[in-house]
């Protein structure tokens, strides 16, 4: 009848030295990824050659701060009507994902680049930070 006892003891003793065995083996494999940073992404600076990139669709770009302005709000307000009015006169214009251009001036509220590849290769104008890779 004893021999239960003999084994939960033996259990017992184990248990203790299983996880202590465990402990120095997760200190041993990753106490040292407490100091790890990642390195931060890279964000273009004024003069580097960008790409501007959505999932889907096109780029809009605007000439002028005032344009940039005036598509951010309607953009926000989701007015579909307001953006094509914008884009029909002229104020923005679009280029396809994919376009290379120049980052030539930053503010709070955008990006400027210039175009250099495409139909409006020369071109200059304001997108959204999160546009330019």
């Amino acid at each position: 009848g004893g021999s239960w006892q003999k084994r939960l003891q033996g259990g017992f003793v184990k248990l203790p030295v299983l996880f202590l065995c465990c402990a120095l083996s997760i200190s041993a494999c990753g106490g040292g990824n407490d100091s790890y940073t990642p390195p931060a992404p890279s964000v273009p600076h004024v003069g580097d050659d960008v790409t501007l990139f959505v999932n889907q669709g096109l780029v809009v770009i605007a000439p002028t701060e005032a344009a940039y302005d005036a598509f951010v709000k309607a953009s926000v307000a989701d007015d579909k009507m307001g953006m094509a009015q914008l884009l029909g006169s002229g104020l923005i214009f679009t280029v396809p994902s994919g376009t290379r251009a120049k980052k030539i001036d930053t503010s709070m509220s955008g990006t400027k680049v210039r175009i250099l590849t495409g139909e409006h290769a020369g071109d200059a104008g304001w997108v959204p930070d999160a546009l330019v890779n």
